[in-house]
Parts: C-alpha cells; sequence; structure tokens
C-alpha cells in the first residue's frame, strides 16, 4: 500500500465494505489521523523501510484487508521535509496510540573526515520546530553516532519534543545517514593531521584538490578534538572591510626601514612552501633578525608569526627546549619565531636550541655535526 497515494482520499471513501469490520475501522482512522494533522504521510517501519504493497485499487484493498488486520507494528510517520515526527502503535490492525517524537529542521550537514572513508564528525546546524533559521550547531563524533547517544548533542531539542530520547534519536539517525549516504558537494571537509597545504582524500584516492589546513570557522566544539598541531594553528582577523586599500596603514610602517617589507615577505613566502615543493623548490631557512632601538621585538614578532595571533609570546630558544620542538616538530607552511635572550658568554644555554633549529633547516636527523 502505497500511503502516499491513500493521504489524498477523504474519510468517507475509506468506509466502503462492511464499517464493522475491524480492518476497515483501523484503515478508517489511519485516514482521520492524517487529515486532522495536515500531513502527506509517509509511513516505515522500526528499521526505517517504506511499508508498501501492490493493490489494483483502495476498494480491493479495504474488501481484502488482510495486510492490515494482521499488522503489529510501530510506525513512523514524517512529513515531506522530514521535520515533524510521530510514532504510532498498531497492534492487531488497532492503532492503540500515536506520539509526537520529533519536530525539528535541519538546515545543512558538513561531514568532516580525517581519512579517506567514512566519517569522523557530522556538523550539523539545526534549530527545534520547523524554523527555517538555523539557531543550533551540534557536532556529532563517529563514536557517538547512535540512536542512545546522539540526542545528548542536540541540546537544543532537550524539552522541546517527547521524552524517548532514545525513539528520537533512532530519527535522527535516520535523517543523518541520507546526508552520509548521499553527501552534497559542499559538505565534505577534509582535516589532516598537519598545518598548511595539503591534498584533500577522495574516496580511495588523493584527488587534485590541495586546501589549507586546519578550515576556517571550524566549531569550537570540534577544535579540542583536532590533533595537536591544527589546535595551535590560527587566522587572522581583520575589521576592515574586504575590499578597502590597507597602504595607508603599511606605508608609514616601512617608510624608514624598507628592509622590513623583506621581512614581511618571508612570512607571506612561507605559507607557499607545499606548492613550491611540488615544483623541488624545498625552503627551510634559519633566518636571524636583530632589534634595534626602533624596531624592538614585539614589532619583530608580529611580522613574522603567522601560525597563532592572540599575543606576540615566543619561545626562547632555550635552555628548556619543549616549547620550540613542539612548534618545530607542528608547524607546516608556516614560520616559527623563536627568541634568543641570551648574551655572548651565555651560549650554553641556548646550543641545544640552536641544534634543533639547524637539524630542522638542514634536515638533519640524529646527527651530531
Amino acid at each position: 500500500m502505497d500511503t502516499k497515494n491513500q493521504a489524498h482520499f477523504p474519510v468517507r471513501n475509506a468506509v466502503l465494505g462492511d464499517p464493522n469490520n475491524p480492518a476497515i475501522r483501523a484503515a478508517a482512522d489511519l485516514v482521520r489521523v492524517q487529515n486532522e494533522l495536515g500531513l502527506s504521510l509517509s509511513l516505515r517501519d522500526a528499521n526505517f523501510n517504506n511499508i508498501t504493497a501492490r493493490f489494483n485499487s483502495m476498494t480491493d484493498l479495504l474488501n481484502s484487508p488482510e495486510f492490515i488486520s494482521h499488522l503489529t507494528q510501530d510506525l513512523y510517520i514524517s512529513d515531506s521535509s522530514d521535520t515533524q515526527w510521530f510514532m504510532m502503535r498498531l497492534r492487531r490492525g488497532r492503532f492503540s496510540a500515536i506520539t509526537l517524537l520529533l519536530i525539528m529542521k535541519i538546515h545543512w550537514v558538513k561531514i568532516i573526515n580525517k581519512h579517506a572513508s567514512g566519517f569522523d564528525y557530522l556538523v550539523v546546524s539545526y534549530s527545534p520546530g520547523a524554523k527555517e533559521a538555523g539557531g543550533f550547531v551540534a557536532v556529532i563524533p563517529q563514536t557517538g553516532f547512535s540512536p542512545s547517544k546522539n540526542p545528548k548533542y542536540f541540546s537544543g531539542i532537550i524539552g522541546e519534543n517527547a521524552i524517548d530520547l532514545k525513539e528520537i534519536g533512532k530519527i535522527i539517525c535516520f535523517i543523518l545517514s541520507k546526508h552520509i549516504l548521499n553527501p552534497a558537494q559542499d559538505s565534505l571537509v577534509f582535516v589532516g593531521n598537519r598545518q598548511g597545504f595539503t591534498r584533500v582524500w577522495n574516496g580511495k584516492k588523493v584527488s587534485g584538490v590541495i586546501q589549507f589546513t586546519p578550515p576556517r570557522l571550524l566549531p569550537s566544539a570540534l577544535v579540542s578534538s583536532l590533533a595537536p598541531a591544527l589546535q595551535s594553528r590560527q587566522y587572522p582577523t581583520c575589521s576592515s572591510a574586504e575590499n578597502e586599500d590597507i597602504t595607508p596603514i603599511l606605508a608609514p610602517l616601512f617608510s624608514g626601514s624598507k628592509w622590513l617589507l623583506i621581512v614581511l615577505l618571508f612570512r607571506v613566502a612561507s605559507w607557499m612552501q607545499f606548492l613550491f615543493a611540488r615544483r623541488d623548490v624545498y625552503a627551510d631557512n634559519v633566518i636571524e633578525l636583530k632589534p634595534t632601538t626602533t624596531i624592538p621585538i614585539p614589532l619583530l614578532v608580529a611580522l613574522m608569526t603567522n601560525t597563532r595571533y592572540d599575543n606576540l609570546d615566543a619561545p626562547p630558544v632555550g635552555p628548556n627546549i619543549k616549547p620550540l620542538r613542539f612548534d618545530l616538530e607542528t608547524v607546516n607552511d608556516g614560520v616559527v619565531v623563536v627568541i634568543d635572550p641570551f648574551a655572548a658568554d651565555q651560549v650554553k644555554k641556548a646550543e641545544r636550541g640552536y641544534d634543533l633549529l639547524l637539524q630542522d633547516a638542514c634536515g638533519a636527523v640524529e646527527s651530531s655535526s
């Protein structure tokens, strides 16, 4: 029985034959309920498979009501947009209850992948009820994608819908599975384990798409799950209008120190190391900058650093080299800024840091030379 076809029959057509027949009364109840709710019904069983059967006409179906009279089933009913969901309990052809389970509008779904297959996270924009504007964002890890677990990620619907969270979880799994199985082209986001440029995985093969990671504007709830190297990378923000000419702002900075332009170019060029390496041009360098009375350390740090922007701190070259080691091991397509605060007679305190810098720039591994 295609219930979408049945939705167009008024109640009076549903009582053909013997009106005392329990199966005919159940069919009439089904049509009455759908009309009262104003829904174009789509019925699914507990496994969310469509309930369908062949019949020649409504009269034949109601006069041979074996399908309905023996049916004991929980039916899930949705509107055409998968926004409003009800559960109907049918017991041996009789409706015993109908429950509103969920009213939630899905606006978009992003599939976040660290690897070539499956998904690692789903980022879902949604709103309680049927509102067109998204008010909430849910971040669901792959390990939390189950009927019993995923409702906790949708804080906006708690208290708005029925209290049977597992039933709600089944519906959410069903809705999101359609986005996973048939993803929109702009819904796939690749997040690798390295900073900087990387090739994007597409199925089993590496595609020709190159993107800069981590992507901008990731939900804050997702950041803590990223690799440490990606967590430490930040993006600059600009309050100026997008097309505003910033030359008048920068010109005074460089008017008395033209060589600062070279410093800024190193900062910009470092973002392109992956692209240059594709043409066998490698550019790991150690650049030494000396501050002056007119060009202090904070200005040099601000000009050079391009991985974090929350402050102008930079790790010292020694004697504790853990911060420097972390940066050298995790920053890719970027600049690692380190400050040498030691005088000429304190070289011993900085030797381990110097060695790290030279080994990183030269590609030396376990070399004492």
